[in-house]
């Protein structure tokens, strides 16, 4: 199993906007694609204790998988 990993933040102008992006058009085209076994987004809790840190995580069943 391959496990992509992208961490991301966003400014506090557009953090709504691209919330909303990603959840209702981003990681739906993710999940139709016959490739990727699942994906997760969550929130990462930082030491920082900031609250706009992500996590998108992206699960393939192998390296070919992945590659294509």
């Amino acid at each position: 199993m391959i496990v992509v990993n992208e961490t991301m933040s966003f400014a506090e102008t557009i953090q709504d906007v691209a919330l909303n992006w990603i959840k209702t058009d981003y990681i739906p085209l993710l999940k139709a694609c016959p490739v990727v076994l699942s994906v997760e987004f969550f929130q990462v809790d930082t030491q920082q204790g900031t609250d706009d840190t992500f996590a998108l995580q992206i699960r393939f069943n192998s390296q070919e998988a992945y590659s294509q």
